[in-house]
């Protein structure tokens, strides 16, 4: 038998056998009763349903461009949209949550509202700063680009 197939029984049994010997140990001392208090989790389920919502939304608006283009246009259009959609977002993708890891402790730290305003705004300006040069040169040289990425049939 392999070693590796082997070691990888023995922990499966191992860990069921120990499961069921805790089970067999508490099993007079504690059962699982069914008890559920709707006017308990009521806050819960109001609070959930509304990020839910919230989220589903949020998706769909995020998501209608690619919806609609599939829909209409097909699926190879689709492709071509996604990868192309992949590519412009790369360096936004990459350079914003190194910026806002840093900012994050920044702006808790800040107690006026005035000054984290100013502090969010210059971030802002920065992340344009970085972010619309390189799409404006991935812009100007995306044929090159394709052709070094993909090949001559991209």
């Amino acid at each position: 038998m392999n070693p590796i197939i082997a070691y990888v029984i023995s922990q499966v049994l191992l860990q069921s056998g120990k499961g069921l010997m805790y089970a067999a140990a508490y099993w007079k001392k504690w059962r699982p009763a069914p008890v559920f208090a709707l006017g308990e989790v009521k806050e819960f389920f109001s609070f959930g349903a509304f990020q839910l919502a919230s989220r589903l939304v949020n998706r769909a608006g995020s998501n209608i461009d690619m919806i609609l283009i599939g829909r209409f246009l097909g699926a190879e259009a689709l492709g071509i949209y996604s990868l192309a959609y992949q590519i412009v977002t790369i360096p936004v993708l990459k350079i914003n949550p190194i910026v806002t890891r840093v900012a994050f402790p920044v702006f808790e730290s800040q107690r006026d509202h005035s000054m984290l305003r100013e502090g969010f705004l210059s971030m802002t300006n920065m992340l344009a700063l970085v972010s619309f040069p390189l799409l404006i040169g991935l812009a100007a040289v995306s044929d090159s680009f394709i052709e070094v990425v993909f090949g001559e049939n991209g």
